[in-house]
């Protein structure tokens, strides 16, 4: 009697359904509790994996840097004997690195250009040569006189330096042709008598800039002369002369860099300068001397970055020469290091120079030269280093030397940021020449260095074409990822508060029960 009319108690019915109804909270917070955590807690693992994706070999040396374009890539390859020098030109498809086509041409070679369809290359006395890009079918040659330098395709025209020697008067005299692009007709031609033209010519806006250079072999001096034409009639517009070799001139706003050295006898450099003119009217505006070698300039803003033979990195105001910054780096800590006459100009990218001396690469704050980050190798550096999608690549000689019979080459990327090495992909050839990336693709032409007969052999040399992959491996994220502590003391509140109304049902019960047994107790007379 006492069950039933409890069963049909009105509070007893409401707090069985508090109880239900706090329970269900309780697990619903509970597990909302967990699964936020989890959550917040919840992280995946990156990890680069690259991998090769094909390689071309070549039986040469791979010369120059790469060439990639959508469809292609051009590689330039030199014959390992001098004897019998000649050049190749490879078209590859890009995706597969089967060959396209591949010409041959007799004699050496600069570096070569390509431009609207069309691929540049001169072979020193041999002339220059145009091929067609995409069959390699010979479209021209130019053969009037020695080419000294790497043609420059612009505009519908293309630029050479070159030279020739008179034997009766024991002379060079030097040459600026200009040549139709799609003919090879020459348009003009700038001839100098007692020089040669070399390096690199520097095509901006109307003007052509060039550099010769000048041995005296009585006095055993040396001199150089910085031209600037005008770039469609040949007319010169100044011509400003400098001591010592120059490397190519480098434009930057309305003026023109150039870094010039000296040569011991013992084929140290020495006595390194960087000059700034005006690029309109060749006034020389300042010159900075160093004490040893000096890179070519990279010019950014209105600051001049460059790296010297004794390890150091500057910035100098682009304006007045005067310093702004420098940081002397570690020095070098390999033996017989020729990188101590660095040749690699500084790169600038996000705000962050990138620089290599020696065996060590540098990130610096390009407004401060504050060092961020520096990476070690075991060789020398060979390359500048090429910066994109947050990765500084950068080849290095890792093992080996004149005395031993395998070198190994490796490829570094690194975090652009922190320098924390985030791959690296060996090589039996040396890495020359800065690799080319483009996407997640990087490509690079290797050489093979064969150190008892001290030559380029070419064995094992060739293009290789590598595929970073980012793997994300996700964190596991139970619902258990919140701590032993707090998942204790979550469940014992739980168990607690179930505990306690049962417990106060259980009261109330039993006190309804007692008044109601109360209420019907029967009197015994």
């Amino acid at each position: 009697m006492t069950k039933k009319l409890l069963s049909r108690g009105f509070l007893t019915r409401k707090l069985k359904w508090a109880a239900v109804i706090l329970f269900s909270l309780l697990l619903i917070q509970f597990y909302g509790l967990t699964a936020s955590n989890a959550n917040a807690n919840s992280s995946t693992n990156t990890t680069t994996i690259v991998t090769q994706l094909w390689n071309f070999t070549i039986q040469e040396r791979v010369y120059s840097p790469l060439v990639v374009t959508e469809d292609y890539i051009y590689a330039f390859s030199c014959s390992p004997s001098s004897a019998v020098p000649h050049t190749s030109v490879y078209c590859l498809n890009v995706s597969t690195g089967t060959q396209i086509w591949n010409h041959p041409i007799d004699g050496w070679y600069w570096i070569p250009a390509v431009a609207d369809g069309r691929v540049y290359i001169e072979a020193h006395d041999k002339g220059v040569y145009s091929l067609n890009a995409f069959t390699g079918r010979r479209l021209w040659s130019f053969t009037n006189g020695r080419v000294d330098g790497t043609p420059v395709a612009l505009g519908g025209y293309v630029y050479v330096p070159g030279s020739s020697y008179s034997r009766s008067t024991d002379t060079y005299v030097g040459f600026i042709y200009c040549l139709s692009a799609s003919t090879g007709v020459e348009k003009w031609k700038y001839a100098a008598q007692g020089t040669s033209f070399h390096h690199q010519l520097v095509v901006s806006g109307s003007y052509l800039y060039a550099i010769s250079n000048i041995y005296n072999e009585e006095t055993r001096s040396r001199s150089s002369v910085v031209y600037a034409f005008n770039a469609f009639t040949g007319d010169r517009i100044w011509n400003t002369a400098t001591p010592g070799f120059l490397y190519p001139p480098v434009v930057g706003g309305s003026n023109v860099y150039v870094s010039s050295y000296e040569i011991n006898t013992d084929s140290s450099l020495y006595d390194g300068r960087v000059h700034a003119f005006n690029a309109a009217s060749g006034t020389q505006l300042w010159s900075f001397k160093a004490e040893t070698n000096v890179t070519s300039p990279t010019i950014a803003g209105n600051v001049v970055y460059f790296v010297t033979g004794d390890g150091k990195i500057y910035a100098l105001n682009a304006s007045t020469g005067a310093i702004m910054w420098n940081f002397a780096t570690e020095g070098s800590t390999v033996a017989n290091d020729y990188s101590k006459r660095p040749e690699k100009p500084p790169i600038l990218a996000n705000g962050y120079l990138y620089a290599s001396y020696s065996n060590i690469v540098y990130c610096l704050d390009s407004s401060t030269g504050t060092k961020i980050w520096s990476f070690e190798t075991d060789r020398p550096l060979q390359s500048s280093p090429t910066v994109a999608n947050g990765t500084v690549y950068v080849g290095s000689s890792d093992r080996g030397g004149w005395d031993d019979k395998y070198l190994e080459h490796n490829l570094y990327a690194l975090d652009a940021l922190t320098g924390s090495k985030i791959w690296n992909y060996t090589f039996p050839g040396s890495i020359e020449f800065s690799p080319v990336v483009v996407g997640n693709s990087v490509y690079v032409g290797a050489d093979y260095f064969f150190p008892e007969s001290r030559s380029f052999l070419g064995v094992n040399a060739g293009v290789y074409a590598l595929e970073q992959t980012t793997a994300v491996t996700p964190t596991p994220s139970p619902l258990t990822t919140l701590s032993d502590l707090q998942l204790t003391v979550i469940a014992a509140v739980v168990v607690i508060m179930i505990l306690a109304v049962l417990f106060l049902v259980y009261r109330i019960r039993r006190k309804g029960a007692d008044k109601f047994a109360a209420q019907h107790v029967v009197s015994k007379p």
